[in-house]
């Protein structure tokens, strides 16, 4: 029969495992076929936004996000997910947990932006442009910028202006000291 064709020849003590696919069984003599749960494991997949934090599976790297589905055993985890800027998550899986598909959103750590006008080696006060607009004058603090490009020129009658133009990235601190000419 059929059936019997699929049977493993082995010695084995199971008589309806299939010959290499030791995680297949027959379900009848009808040759039908059902998966056998695995309860050794489970599955984890990680996306975040942003992309590219590094995954730890109780303090091992498992790899970068977005990360595929990968096994990791029944027993309780810890999970961390990292990645430079933001903050870090951790989480605890639990023993009982199942299969898990996470889908996180990394928040982003404060930014800070300094800014000091100096003449000859001394602080002196100056008219603050941040992209075109005057928000402040020196010394000044700007926290929880977004992260993007922005242009700085300080500005103060009877000196040359003075302009330029940095990146910011989620988490950078800056302190920018520029001289003034006259």
């Amino acid at each position: 029969a059929p059936a019997d064709l699929l049977r493993s020849q082995s010695a084995s003590t199971d008589s309806n495992a299939l010959v290499g696919t030791p995680d297949l069984r027959i379900q009848d003599s009808k040759a039908a076929v059902t998966p056998v749960v695995d309860r050794t494991s489970r599955q984890l997949s990680v996306a975040t936004v942003p992309t590219g934090a590094t995954v730890y599976l109780n303090g091992k790297v498992v790899g970068k996000s977005p990360l595929k589905a990968f096994s990791f055993g029944t027993q309780s985890a810890k999970l961390k997910i990292a990645k430079a800027g933001f903050r870090r998550l951790q989480k605890t899986l639990a023993a009982g947990d199942k299969s898990l598909q996470l889908k996180l959103n990394l928040k982003a750590l404060p930014t800070r932006v300094n800014v000091v006008a100096l003449h000859q080696g001394k602080q002196i006060v100056a008219d603050v442009y941040l992209n075109g607009r005057k928000v402040d004058q020196t010394p000044a603090q700007f926290s929880g910028l977004k992260p993007g490009t922005y242009r700085i020129r300080l500005q103060r009658k009877g000196f040359k202006n003075r302009e330029w133009k940095f990146v910011l990235k989620p988490g950078q601190k800056e302190h920018f000291a520029k001289a003034l000419q006259k």
